[in-house]
């Protein structure tokens, strides 16, 4: 459980530096000096940014329908090294054993071989009855929230390989599990 705090954290820690980004672009854009300020541009990525995971020095980026894998080494010179277009949105999405797994919004879940960043591709992809909203993964199992059409719980434990193992009627907004009990945020 301290594990799952911790990458939350770092997760929330992440989109606080996005939006860092996405302020020093709106202030560079004016092309004032604005180092006196505190705030030095470091780079930016184009599109709405809706998610990140990392792992080690690496950030997969949900652009709008893009996956995003960003070198972040060196926190001042982010750089990109490869791009995949989804069918959807990127809404969510968690890494495990090197595979990235995407609430795509329309385009269901999508599993994303990431074993090399430089060349990542979709293994599988899961329909869903409405689109695919939030991620929580737990272990072996992955909480997918799917809006009106409620939660999915999804076995993983062979990457690669998605199997429905059951699913919770109601409108779901966001999940969380800890301890065994899924936690949802929506209307049940």
């Amino acid at each position: 459980m301290e594990g799952v705090m911790k990458t939350r954290l770092v997760l929330m820690a992440i989109l606080v530096l996005g939006m860092l980004f996405l302020l020093t672009t709106v202030v560079s854009a004016d092309r004032e000096d604005t180092t006196s300020q505190g705030i030095l541009f470091a780079g930016s990525l184009g599109g709405e940014i809706s998610a990140v995971a990392v792992d080690g020095s690496l950030a997969y980026i949900g652009e709008g329908s893009n996956l995003v894998v960003v070198n972040v080494s060196d926190p001042s010179a982010p750089t990109s090294i490869a791009r995949l277009t989804l069918p959807g949105v990127v809404y969510d999405l968690v890494i495990s054993a090197g595979v990235a797994y995407i609430a795509d919004g329309a385009g269901g879940l999508q599993v994303v071989d990431i074993h090399n960043p430089s060349q990542v591709y979709i293994l599988r992809n899961l329909a869903t009855a409405c689109p695919a909203a939030n991620l929580f993964l737990d272990g072996n199992f992955l909480y997918l929230g799917e809006g009106a059409c409620g939660l999915q719980i999804i076995d993983i434990s062979t990457p690669g390989i998605p199997l429905l193992r059951g699913s919770y009627p109601g409108v779901v907004n966001d999940t969380w599990e800890v301890g065994g009990l899924a936690y949802l945020v929506g209307e049940i």
